[in-house]
């Protein structure tokens, strides 16, 4: 079955000056992922829901973190997709080489 995990920097953020705290911030991601036809299986791991094309809906996810959540990728410590075969694939790292401008001033 084919997952997302997305974890963020607890501390990072703690030790930031944004305006959410940290649980407001992993309570967006929650809202952002069921908007993306996913639901959460535990504390950091999403899967499709029940009926969604798998691929569509993590793709989906992708597509909105990557265009609408540049505060998500700021704080990012894990951001994995796990394919039928069990593989993970780092996204952050495919996101850095494939579209290094979506992580410029994010640091």
């Amino acid at each position: 079955m084919q997952q997302m995990t997305v974890i963020l920097d607890e501390e990072k953020v703690r030790n930031s000056n944004e305006i959410f705290p940290y649980e407001e911030m992993l309570n967006a991601i929650d809202k952002m992922c069921d908007e993306a036809g996913l639901e959460k299986k535990s504390k950091n791991t999403f899967v499709p829901k029940k009926g969604e094309d798998s691929l569509g809906v993590l793709l989906c996810a992708l597509s909105y973190f990557k265009d609408n959540a540049d505060w998500a990728l700021k704080y990012m410590k894990e951001w994995t997709i796990i394919d039928d075969n069990g593989e993970p694939e780092d996204v952050i790292a495919v996101l850095k080489e494939s579209s290094p401008e979506v992580f410029y001033g994010l640091d």
